[in-house]
């Protein structure tokens, strides 16, 4: 429930900014290395779909995406392989990809040796500076 107000949280700040991509820069400027953010997570194919580490057990992605995973897959964290426990889709979710979209993925084992990507719990927001880092179809 935290994680659903949070990020509802988000969606109402009336003084944002957008998210700006510069046309005299060549797209390369956005790439980033998979080794720069160990706590990304491919969770079907890579390119496809992705989740994020927030927790040694847990990655936070989309119900659409974890709704293909099965218990017992297999998932590639920095190059170690996790076996999925459970997969947690928002009980309101209804397979419509714009209403209550979001999903936990837990391990049988805790992840190790990456720092899991902490779900931000503050609310000093005006005048920071976020990255948004995914990938995805």
């Amino acid at each position: 429930m935290k994680l659903l107000v949070t990020g509802l949280f988000f969606c109402t700040l009336a003084n944002v900014s957008a998210i700006i991509i510069r046309d005299d820069l060549d797209d390369s400027n956005y790439l980033v290395n998979d080794s720069d953010y160990p706590a990304l997570v491919d969770l079907i194919e890579r390119g496809d779909c992705i989740g994020t580490l927030v927790h040694e057990y847990y990655l936070l992605t989309v119900a659409h995406c974890a709704a293909d995973l099965d218990l017992g897959d297999s998932l590639t964290v920095n190059g170690k392989q996790h076996s999925v426990a459970d997969i947690i889709l928002h009980p309101q979710w209804n397979q419509r990809r714009d209403e209550y979209d979001i999903a936990l993925i837990r391990f049988t084992e805790p992840v190790r040796g990456v720092t899991p990507l902490p779900i931000y719990r503050g609310d000093n927001e005006t005048g920071s500076l976020i990255t948004l880092v995914g990938r995805g179809v």
